[in-house]
């Protein structure tokens, strides 16, 4: 792993070793960037792989919290074997960009309104 950016750009990083922790690669990265091109995505979301029970526990809190504005997005990084779930409370997948053995699921924030009742009632 190496910072690729600032004061300390391209100083290298000690990690970890083994697939418990894995940092997000610079193409994943790119990629990321230049889809939410300057938009605050809202949440990003990288447990380890070794933790991928937390995904669900994390989206569905997202998912029922007042944390996200409508419209909000959090988007998740994980192993592109492991399917993330269509919808997590208020969260709705929009999109899943595979690259290499890692993903990213695009998730909106979209409040649960009424519906209308088509009899007026």
């Amino acid at each position: 792993m190496r910072v690729i950016a600032g004061t300390y750009r391209s100083r290298q990083l000690k990690s970890l070793k083994g697939l418990a922790l894995r940092p997000t690669s610079d193409r994943l990265r790119e990629t990321l960037f230049n889809v939410i091109s300057g938009r605050i995505a809202g949440s990003f979301l990288d447990p380890p792989y070794a933790a991928m029970e937390d995904y669900r526990r994390v989206l569905s809190f997202l998912g029922a919290s007042p944390l996200l504005a409508e419209g909000g997005l959090v988007i998740a990084e994980h192993r592109r074997s492991f399917e993330l779930p269509e919808s997590a409370g208020n969260l709705q997948s929009f999109r899943v960009l595979r690259q290499g053995d890692a993903s990213l699921t695009f998730y909106r924030f979209a409040c649960s309104t009424p519906s209308n009742d088509a009899s007026g009632e």
